[in-house]
Order: structure tokens, then C-alpha cells, then sequence
């Protein structure tokens, strides 16, 4: 019985760190955007950008401006970087 209590809180402790783990991930997407395009790995940058972006970060929403406007790991898209300078914009932010 023991034995079967410990390997129960094992399972629970490990279910605590993966959940943890999970969160600080999602945290550091914001940073993650900002690492990459300085790597010029534009393509994990886009990746996270886009997740920040989503979740409202001004920096990850100009940077995503300047990719679609230059046409860096995305398709050129005009309207798309128009929008995305935009609401960074509002939120009193800009790369150039």
C-alpha cells in the first residue's frame, strides 16, 4: 500500500511540474521573439512572434510588421504589416 501511495504522489508531483513548465513557456514567448529576430532566425521568430503578437505584445506585433512588409519568412503582405504597424503603434510602439 505503500508502495502504491508513493508512485500515486510521484504521478501528482510530476503533473505539478509539467503544468509549471507549460506556463513558463508561455511566458517567455515575448523574449523568445525578440532572441530570435536578433539571430536573424527568422523562422523560429516568426513562430513565436506570431504566438506574442496574439497575445498582445507591441514588440512581437512590430516585428511581425516588419516581416510581412520585407517579405522575411513571410509572404509580402501588405495589409498584414499595415495592421500589425499599426496596433504596435497604438500601444505607443515601433521598430524601424
Amino acid at each position: 500500500m505503500a508502495v502504491a501511495l508513493r508512485m500515486k504522489l510521484k504521478l501528482i508531483a510530476s503533473s505539478f511540474v509539467i503544468l509549471a513548465s507549460a506556463s513558463v513557456a508561455f511566458a517567455d514567448e515575448p523574449e523568445a521573439c525578440e532572441q530570435y529576430c536578433s539571430a536573424w532566425n527568422l523562422e523560429r521568430a516568426f513562430e513565436y512572434c506570431s504566438k506574442s503578437a496574439d497575445s498582445g505584445d507591441a514588440w512581437a506585433k512590430s516585428a511581425l510588421g516588419l516581416m510581412y512588409r520585407n517579405g522575411r519568412f513571410a509572404n509580402p503582405n501588405n495589409q498584414n504589416a499595415v495592421r500589425l504597424s499599426e496596433a504596435a503603434a497604438r500601444q505607443s510602439f515601433y521598430l524601424r
